[in-house]
């Protein structure tokens, strides 16, 4: 790209007789140089003489008695060459981006590429938000209306932290800690479980028990067969078979209503069909209680039951339990505190 350096304009006019001889001798040059073979040479002086007016240079010529005028243009180009961009141009000059020495530098947000690049201009960052002495305006007015800026989340989530109970779990696991400090699983003669993972889901167990008089019928010897399975979304199912006495036992676990309740089943059937028995429950709870509902069919009459578990610390917990049972009209209660 082509810059403009500097640019002289000369002018030529007739002087005084003065000094006719030093113009006449400079517009012979002249003349020699645009080509007018019939000019004088030029005459040599030891001191160069001419005219300067308004900044410009004035020479005088008078050929065959007539004034004439000449303007000459000097334009002078600097190209950029090779990785350089061309001669520095001093400060203050013509076509220099910079400003003379005690001249301030007018103020701008473009730079000036160099070489005589595209400008690119410089983007700002937006300014600041407006700060007042303790916060911010919209803090303050939140403030002065007495609200606290505090999305309900938060407050939810502070608010169980700081009650920090945890949920008691179900009425029938209460007292499962006391019982293994008082009651202790003894038993007479020999007792085997042989257990058998058949799958990551499904285990067997088969039990023997040998030389024992703890059995309710008289038997001195029993072996019983369990299976159970079980998977990821807490299913359960279970089943208990005792050949000697044909008798099965079984219980079944299911979540249901998107987890919110825990369905379970849990029967008894025996081949004399005398203590056959058959409970539905069901589980459900929240954040530091629980409860369960029971119906079924025990000892030939219809049963009724609930229960209640509230957890008043993180280490307190009461709750109780009542039962109707229809085929002897008993109504039966129990209460519990656990704390551990």
């Amino acid at each position: 790209m082509l810059r403009i350096i500097r640019t002289r304009l000369h002018l030529t006019s007739p002087l005084a007789a003065g000094s006719r001889r030093a113009l006449e001798r400079r517009t012979d040059q002249r003349a020699q140089e645009i080509g007018d073979d019939d000019a004088p040479p030029p005459r040599r002086t030891g001191r160069r003489q001419g005219a300067r007016v308004a900044g410009a240079s004035v020479h005088p010529r008078n050929v065959q008695g007539r004034s004439q005028r000449a303007v000459v243009v000097v334009v002078v180009v600097s190209l950029p060459v090779g990785k350089g961009h061309g001669r520095k141009v001093p400060h203050g000059s013509i076509g220099s981006p910079f400003p003379a020495e005690g001249i301030p530098a007018p103020r701008t947000s473009r730079r000036i590429p160099r070489g005589g690049g595209a400008v690119r201009r410089r983007r700002r960052p937006p300014p600041p938000a407006p700060q007042i002495r303790g916060g911010t305006i919209r803090s303050q007015v939140l403030r002065r209306q007495g609200r606290r800026f505090v999305p309900s989340m938060m407050r939810a989530a502070a608010s169980a932290s700081a009650l920090s109970v945890p949920n008691p779990g179900p009425y029938e696991h209460a007292t499962i800690d006391s019982k293994r400090l008082v009651s202790l699983d003894t038993h007479d003669g020999v007792r085997v479980d042989i257990n058998k993972q058949l799958s990551p889901y499904m285990p067997v167990v088969h039990s023997f028990w040998m030389g024992t008089a703890m059995l309710p019928d008289g038997r001195n010897g029993t072996y019983t067969f369990l299976a159970q399975v079980a998977d990821e979304t807490g299913g359960f199912a279970m089943a208990r078979v005792d050949p000697e006495r044909g008798s099965v036992d079984g219980r079944f676990h299911r979540a249901v209503l998107g987890g919110l309740a825990m369905a379970k089943v849990q029967a008894n059937v025996g081949s004399e069909g005398t203590n056959d028995q058959m409970l539905m429950e069901a589980d459900f709870g929240g954040m530091t209680w629980t409860g369960n509902l029971k119906y079924g069919s025990m000892g030939g009459g219809t049963v009724f039951g609930c229960n209640y578990f509230q957890g008043v610390t993180s280490n307190l917990a009461v709750g109780g339990e009542g039962m109707y049972v229809a085929a002897n009209q008993n109504l039966l209660g129990n209460y519990a505190v656990r704390y551990k």
